[in-house]
């Protein structure tokens, strides 16, 4: 039946270029009186009646010799695949009885690892011969040539690798072995044999076997297309006279339709083109006269038009380019100007703060220093004191001067005075520390840090902002550190992006606490579990053993609403107040992280729940990858 489909296309075919050929003669037809055109048009409906049928012979004795030839092809397809088919399994099996060969002598292995070589030689001149087969263009294989030599490639080489492996791991084995050794050597060869290279095999013949009962299938099958391709003549003559029939119908019909029906297309085309302004239309010039010269001119027109209006594109599309390419140059400007004045005033900060902590930490040594010195001058003196006392306790004057002095609460007092003075000294060092950690802006170059420190640092500075939370609802800090390396990176820059997302984490909580839906919220929990919610901050750190760690600050804030969410990393972009809020700090860190540090930053954040910011960093800067998203832990 597919063979009778075939031909009945090429008859399509055939009728179709003598039509066009009937179109190439339109003007020499015009020229002629009618009668002249419709005895020329009897004359090219018998003149096709009688090459069809000639056609049809032909044809069918064509396709008679293609089907015995596809069944020669189908025929030798079958029996290359069946020697393929057994001499794999001859090799699977001598591959198998490998097992029982671990045992033996060296000259028994040695012939038997003989015999698997020339099994595996055979199959693969059998695999050969079938791809030589392919090769030859056959009229009939049972699959895509290049998907059947793939196949057989591919069997090939996983027969290789499966000999390959079993010979290489019986050629590592000692000669002599013990009965123990040779049990296990044994299960060993088991596992092996059937490891994934006989499964790939074994994948592989199964999918051969499909072909070749295919193939078998179309040996059979071609003896019944011979019997189909015997009764094709007939039906081509059939179709021969019929089609004589109707194109002497269509002469009628076409003889008719050359009078009237150019001056209905040039019509037609005429209201197409003005209703829809499509001027790829075009109307066929098939006479020579004045109709076709009309449709000539007319199709002038709709050129020149179309030539016009294409130009009008262009420019149109070409000012809106420019405006595009200067509104982003504007753009790209404005965020360069205000990241360098941002850069320039984190800079004059940096200087600023390190002065400041230098002038103060000088002082501080002084105080810090001698303070152990006074600790240990004032006791010598009490002890002293004390020693006076004890000596002169009959003393009335030193006695009186002594409850004048409230002698044992100076004496109390004057230690816990000092621990004062070396607690606050301390405080100021730690604050000198932390303002000299974030304050190393004139740092370039990557170094391994300890991103704790770092963060550490940055809460000592925004100290004040969680002391200046409204007492009502107190700010909460939880610190959640998990074990960390040293890390490569610009720790300036990562100290900016951690001070900006704590901040904004602040001001949302702020604003929050302010919002009449998170007192709502607060009192509904409240009511619910017994619960008092409070404002909380969370910073969490963690490893992921992957070669890249994780930072994530959390706040149980409002969370970002959905308009904002598509714009939170754009330039100039905020949804603070006026005065609070720049629009480049999210714009600036993830800039940090995503280019200068190739790293990740992400958020995720659920409305009236609050929203986390979370920071995927490389451990080695110098040797990153592309990190997998953290968003779904």
């Amino acid at each position: 039946m597919l063979d009778i489909t075939a031909s009945w296309r090429h008859l399509k075919a055939s009728f179709a270029r003598q039509l066009t050929t009937g179109h190439r003669l339109d003007g020499l037809r015009l020229s002629r009186s009618l009668y002249t055109k419709i005895g020329l048009g009897y004359c090219w409906a018998i003149t096709i009646g009688m090459v069809g049928s000639l056609v049809g012979l032909v044809g069918a004795d064509y396709y008679q010799g293609q089907g015995i030839e596809q069944l020669f092809d189908a025929q030798e397809q079958a029996k290359l695949l069946d020697e393929l088919q057994f001499a794999s399994s001859e090799m699977k099996f001598q591959g198998l009885l490998l097992e029982v060969k671990v045992g033996q002598g060296q000259q028994e292995k040695t012939q038997h690892l003989l015999t698997f070589e020339q099994t595996k030689d055979k199959a693969i001149v059998r695999a050969k011969a079938v791809i030589e087969f392919v090769g030859t263009n056959p009229a009939w294989v049972a699959t895509n040539p290049d998907q059947f030599v793939a196949l057989i490639e591919a069997h090939s080489e996983a027969i290789t690798l499966y000999h390959n492996h079993l010979a290489q791991f019986l050629a590592e084995i000692e000669p002599s072995l013990t009965l123990g050794e040779v049990s296990v050597l044994q299960r060993q060869l088991a596992s092996i044999q059937r490891g994934v290279h006989l499964k790939q095999l074994e994948t592989l013949s199964q999918e051969i076997e499909q072909l070749r009962r295919h193939a078998t299938e179309q040996a059979v099958s071609s003896g019944d297309r011979m019997e189909i391709i015997q009764g094709y003549e007939k039906f081509v003559i059939i179709m021969s006279l019929l089609a004589s029939s109707g194109f002497a119908a269509w002469i009628a019909w076409r003889t008719t339709r050359q009078i009237a029906a150019p001056i209905a297309d040039a019509a037609t085309l005429a209201q197409q083109v003005a209703s829809k302004s499509d001027y790829s239309l075009r109307l066929p010039v098939t006479q020579d006269d004045e109709v076709g010269r009309l449709a000539e001119a007319l199709n002038y027109l709709i050129e020149r038009i179309d030539l016009r209006s294409r130009q009008l594109k262009i420019s149109a599309k070409n000012a809106r380019n420019k405006a595009n390419t200067l509104q982003r140059a504007l753009t790209e400007l404005e965020s360069t100007q205000a990241q360098l004045i941002q850069s320039e005033k984190m800079s004059s900060l940096g200087q600023l703060v390190a002065g400041i902590a230098h002038e103060i930490n000088n002082p501080t040594s002084f105080i810090y220093g001698n303070i152990s010195h006074a600790r240990e001058y004032v006791s010598d003196l009490l002890g002293l004191l004390s020693a006076y006392r004890h000596r002169y306790p009959d003393d009335r004057e030193l006695n009186d001067l002594a409850d004048d002095l409230d002698y044992d609460f100076v004496v109390d007092d004057v230690q816990k005075m000092i621990d004062s003075m070396e607690n606050g000294a301390q405080r100021i060092s730690e604050i000198v520390r932390s303002l000299r950690t974030f304050s190393r802006l004139d740092e370039t170059e990557v170094k391994s840090v300890d991103l704790h420190e770092g963060i550490d640092s940055t809460l000592t500075i925004l100290n004040t902002r969680f002391r200046m939370f409204p007492n009502v609802h107190p700010l909460k800090l939880v610190k959640d550190y998990g074990q960390l390396p040293l890390v490569e990176c610009h720790n300036t820059q990562i100290n900016q992006v951690v001070m900006n997302l704590i901040v904004n984490a602040i001001d949302a909580l702020e604003d929050a606490v302010g919002n009449g839906k998170w007192k709502q919220f607060r009192t509904e929990q409240l009511e619910r579990t017994g619960d008092e919610i409070e404002p909380c901050l969370t910073i969490r750190t963690r490893d992921r053993g992957d070669g890249w760690i994780v930072i994530e600050m959390t706040d149980n804030a409002l969370g970002i609403p959905e308009a904002a969410q598509a714009r939170l990393f754009d330039p100039f972009f905020t949804t603070k107040a006026i005065g609070r809020g720049t629009g480049l700090g999210l714009s600036i860190c993830y800039k940090i992280i995503t280019e200068t540090h190739h790293g990740q930053l992400e958020y995720q954040t659920e409305l009236e729940h609050g929203t986390t910011f979370r920071i995927l960093l490389p451990v080695a800067l110098t040797c990153h990858i592309h990190p997998k998203s953290d968003i779904s832990d």
